[in-house]
């Protein structure tokens, strides 16, 4: 089942990584959506080191809040106004942000969880 799921989602982050290509500043959310792909991609059909799912969890989580907590209210909307709060884009990035950070942690867990015992 982990198997079937990470494929699905780590197609997700991968379609999610291509529509940032026509972003005004693409390179950092197609190597953040890209880079969650990849990693779960291959942790579908090997276990990784949990630490890295974890602290790239991390590294997410804080970037997110951070950005969501910096922003000063001002109006910068690219969507419609009848999206509320979701038509600034800095709430958009910050809860993509919040997407990567969830479930890498939700991987840095599972590979925690499957890892061998230590000798």
């Amino acid at each position: 089942m982990w198997r079937w799921v990470s494929f699905i989602v780590a197609g997700i982050f991968g379609l999610f990584a291509l529509v940032q290509l026509n972003d005004p500043d693409p390179i950092p959310w197609v190597i953040a959506y890209g880079f969650t792909a990849a990693y779960t991609g291959v942790s579908a059909v090997r276990t990784l080191p949990w630490l890295q799912a974890a602290v790239w969890s991390a590294f997410c989580l804080f970037l997110g809040l951070r950005l969501y907590f910096t922003w000063d209210g001002s109006s910068n909307p690219m969507g419609s106004p009848d999206q509320g709060v979701f038509s600034e884009e800095v709430v958009r990035e910050a809860c993509g942000l919040g997407l990567i950070a969830v479930w890498m942690g939700i991987v840095a867990v599972r590979n925690a969880w499957m890892a061998p015992p230590p000798e």
